[in-house]
């Protein structure tokens, strides 16, 4: 029976979040994977990048999901839905493990990162240094207050557990903990009800080739691992529910994943390439918040993987770890973007060939990180960044070969993500311009221009470029050798406060005025027009300053000016130190 047919426990569920809105468990309305779609007309259709977490083979028959959903109420007709940038829950995860090899500063239970509070010049959520646990070397505390509520919480079971095998994955960790929670009967009936109904894509993981044996084999090292107890179904069983109903843990800062978590409202949230939300996890608590504007009646959706990343690799992914074939209809995210490949090559195998080229570009990016070396006096050392560049200019090139071919637009993913990267590695050289000149082509000409993705690649690359330019003399050498560059000092300073102010803004829709990070980075907003003296909230800064600035400074980079941002106007002309949450009311 799936968790949709279970009227008691959708309400057990939903009893257990701090829902802003009324919120329904109920059969998903989407397409599920590998079906068709019969389009006679040229009217709207539902769009085939939606899907299910359970895998149907259904052939030729369009049929609707066979899984369980969350959707907004419809109940009320005096509820109109939620707009962009609302909450609709918080709650408490079950469960949540941090990949502790990839991100070291993160503690392992209150998730403090040092390294960012440090870069942001906030306050310190940490207690201490994150150091390693002294016995199992793998887990991470920033203080012994944390680390003895994870050992009550988790640890002591895992401890012993990762000492012996430091390298096991985040999922095998947590299919450990729940086994270890069900022998010393920590799960409530619920959560345990919850996991016995959850789908799992059983018939695809098993058809590929080797996979029923490997899941043999993890699942008899797993009931070692936590003392044989129980039957050796239950850790196989796990081991494919959890991977289809555990989501990315992401912090609101940052872009990546930096582990996994385990909310079971929100497993029952469906993946869509063009999500209406997204999830953070945020003092102690997952948070969904809305994207777009959602309808009563309309099924919440979030993106399983990287949603700024290249099409084929989210597809990838989506296949890979999810068990399910994305295939796009005219006017979907991943449509688009496959569309926009087989004009730049016009060949029969264009899609394999664009693929295989933003592969190339990753591992030209791989090898010359790889050639670049540590001294202890110099720092790091790299080799020429213009060279790489050029070489992945010259792998874009090479798929537009065909005479109907176009050029490999500077918007088309992954050459954002490229550009950003060579930004930084730019910025670290010593070269600023040109890291100025990947940065706005990097930031300002991604498909996603607004919410957490687009905040964060305008804090990470784009602040630490402009403010760096903005640090130079006018007299500066490098500006000399660039005899297109006529920008002053006070135009860099107009432009870098401008995007501060407007990221601070959409900070504060995206995540919500009482987020830390959104609060950190108003403050960062506030300072700065404080230390300066500039009124960036008024019309007359915007049009008078701003706005000429950014048009100066967006045709040195060859970016069009359509792609610039636009700074909202507050409308207070007197010039007050007014707070941007006062001026958003």
């Amino acid at each position: 029976m799936p968790v949709y047919d279970d009227p008691g426990l959708c309400k057990w569920l939903l009893s257990n979040i701090a829902a802003s809105v009324p919120l329904e468990i109920k059969r998903s309305s989407l397409i599920t994977p590998n079906t068709c779609i019969h389009q006679e007309s040229d009217g709207p259709t539902r769009s085939e990048h939606y899907h299910t977490k359970e895998f149907r083979h259904t052939g030729d028959d369009c049929t609707v999901g066979t899984h369980s959903g969350l959707f907004l109420s419809d109940a009320d007709e005096g509820f109109g839905g939620l707009r962009a940038g609302e909450e609709i829950y918080n709650a408490a995860p079950v469960m949540w493990a941090v990949s502790s090899h990839t991100h070291p500063s993160i503690c392992n239970f209150c998730f403090g990162d040092q390294d960012e509070e440090r870069a942001m010049g906030g306050q310190p959520r940490t207690r201490g240094p994150v150091l390693l646990c002294a016995k199992c070397k793998v887990a991470r505390f920033c203080s012994r207050d944390c680390q003895k509520k994870a050992w009550e919480d988790w640890h002591k079971d895992e401890c012993g557990l990762l000492r012996e095998r430091p390298g096991m994955g985040l999922v095998e960790l947590l299919v450990c903990r729940l086994l270890f929670w069900q022998q010393r009967k920590i799960l409530r009936v619920g959560e345990s009800t919850c996991l016995q109904r959850m789908g799992g894509n059983f018939e695809k993981w098993l058809a590929e080739p080797g996979a029923a044996k490997r899941l043999e084999t993890s699942a008899l090292e797993i009931w070692k691992a936590v003392g044989e107890e129980g039957p050796l179904s239950l850790p196989w069983r796990l081991l494919r529910v959890l991977p289809c109903n555990i989501l990315p843990l992401r912090k609101p800062s940052k872009n990546t994943m930096v582990g996994l978590v385990l909310e079971l409202v929100g497993a029952q949230i469906n993946h869509s390439c063009d999500p209406n939300a997204f999830m953070i996890f945020e003092g102690g608590e997952i948070r969904v918040r809305s994207l777009r504007d959602i309808a009563p009646g309309e099924e919440i959706t979030v993106c399983y993987s990287d949603p700024i990343g290249n099409t084929m690799e989210r597809l990838n992914r989506l296949l890979l770890h999810h068990a399910f074939s994305c295939r796009c209809i005219s006017g979907s995210r991943c449509s688009l973007d496959l569309h926009a490949q087989r004009t730049i090559c016009n060949t029969p195998d264009c899609v394999s060939r664009f693929y295989q080229a933003q592969v190339d570009m990753f591992v030209a990016l791989r090898q010359y990180l790889k050639a670049s070396h540590y001294s202890a006096d110099s720092g790091w050392v790299r080799h020429d960044v213009a060279a790489l560049e050029v070489r992945i200019d010259v792998i874009r090139a090479s798929v537009a070969v065909s005479p109907a071919g176009h050029p490999w637009p500077d918007d088309l993913e992954p050459m954002p993500e490229m550009h950003q990267k060579l930004a930084m590695l730019y910025l670290e050289q010593g070269n600023p311009l040109s890291a100025l000149r990947c940065a706005l082509r990097g930031c300002m000409l991604r498909f996603h221009r607004h919410g957490p993705e687009w905040i964060n690649s305008m804090r990470d690359v784009m602040m630490p470029v402009l403010l760096t330019v903005g640090a130079m003399p006018a007299d500066a050498p490098a500006f000399q050798r660039d005899p297109s560059w006529d920008l002053t000092p006070t135009d860099i300073q107009t432009v870098t406060y401008g995007y501060i102010h407007e990221v601070a803004r959409e900070a504060q829709t995206a995540f919500g005025m009482d987020s830390e990070y959104a609060g950190s980075l108003d403050s960062l907003s506030s300072s700065s027009a404080g230390r300066t003296g500039l009124r960036i909230w008024t019309r007359s800064f915007v049009e008078e300053e701003y706005e000429p600035a950014q048009r100066k400074l967006l045709a040195w980079a060859g970016v069009p000016l359509d792609y610039g941002v636009k700074m909202t106007v507050s409308g207070n002309e007197q010039g007050e130190e007014t707070g941007l949450a006062e001026t958003l009311g």
